[in-house]
């Protein structure tokens, strides 16, 4: 499920547009110019700090988080859990050093959030493809809030929980 949020999620121009990417001359050809939105993991740098270090951008890590609710006994629907980080490394220096305060890391955090909400809070039950995955509904479970990483020297993150309604893979019988 991760992998077809992560796919719908490349989809829209208003979220890519607030994150980083990879740059165009990448010396990997499948990463050049892709936004930062992986699935599972943040990708980590040679020198050990997350790829968002030092580049004043935000990033998205979607994974799969378990379930949200029981399916109904002789029903296909499953309720999984989709979890969304978001990764934000405050405004730097030429230095490194940290020229913002974390509460306007904070509004940058919450401003790419109200974005991807948008998108992924759905108050209609419309089928919609994430991939080749069959989705029914997506709603909010918990708001994100700010924190710290470890070791991170001012890098924040914020996790979100959305409960997807699922109803199987396109061209696998249900």
């Amino acid at each position: 499920m991760a992998s077809g949020a992560v796919l719908i999620l490349r989809t829209y121009p208003d979220v890519t547009a607030l994150l980083g990417s990879f740059p165009q001359t990448d010396t990997n050809p499948g990463f050049a110019g892709q936004p930062w939105i992986f699935k599972d993991d943040i990708l980590i740098r040679a020198e050990g700090q997350s790829i968002v270090y030092g580049t004043s951008a935000l990033a998205l890590v979607c994974s799969d988080a378990g379930g949200w609710g029981e399916p109904m006994p002789l029903t296909t629907p499953r309720y999984n859990r989709l979890q969304v980080d978001i990764w934000a490394d405050p405004q730097r220096d030429a230095f490194h050093n940290i020229i913002e305060t974390s509460g306007v890391t904070r509004q940058r955090i919450k401003a790419c959030f109200a974005t991807l909400n948008f998108h992924l809070h759905r108050t209609d039950p419309d089928m919609q493809l994430w991939g080749d995955l069959r989705t029914a509904g997506c709603q909010l479970l918990t708001e994100p809030a700010a924190q710290p990483v470890p070791d991170g020297d001012g890098v924040l993150k914020a996790t979100a929980y959305y409960g997807v309604s699922v109803f199987g893979v396109v061209g696998v019988p249900t």
